[in-house]
C-alpha cells in the first residue's frame, strides 16, 4: 500500500535529504533525486519501523492492561 506523505512533510523531507547528502557526501543533489532517494528509504525501511512501533505499543499498551488488572483486583478486595 502506498505510503501517502502530505506536500509539507515531502518539501521537508526533501530538504533534509539534500542537507544529509551534502553533509555526508559532500554532492549537490536536486529536489527531486532528493525526493525518489527519501520515497525509496519509506518505503523499503517504513514498514519495518512501522511493524516495530506496532509491536513496542503492543508491549506497552499490554503492560498497562496488566497494570489495570492489578488495581482492579485491589479495588475488588
Amino acid at each position: 500500500m502506498p505510503i501517502k506523505i502530505p506536500n509539507e512533510t515531502r518539501r521537508k523531507l526533501t530538504e533534509a535529504t539534500k542537507a544529509y547528502v551534502h553533509d555526508e557526501w559532500n554532492l549537490e543533489i536536486g529536489d527531486l533525486k532528493a525526493w525518489l532517494f527519501s520515497e525509496f528509504v519509506v518505503e523499503t525501511y517504513g514498514p519495518a519501523m512501522y511493524n516495530a512501533a506496532i509491536r513496542d505499543a503492543q508491549r506497552h499498551l499490554g503492560s498497562v492492561v496488566a497494570d489495570l488488572d492489578l488495581v482492579l483486583a485491589d479495588v475488588e478486595e
